[in-house]
């Protein structure tokens, strides 16, 4: 269940491209992130 949520969290992070890593094709660095990842827990 937990997993659930924070694969959910993850794709939308990814799909939606807010503050995603440069290896994702973004331009922000990991502690932001995780902060989007966080935002959506």
């Amino acid at each position: 269940m937990g997993s659930d949520i924070n694969q959910a969290a993850l794709t939308d992070v990814i799909a939606s491209g807010d503050r995603t890593t440069r290896d994702l094709g973004g331009s922000h660095g990991t502690t932001d992130f995780t902060a989007a990842m966080l935002e959506r827990l």
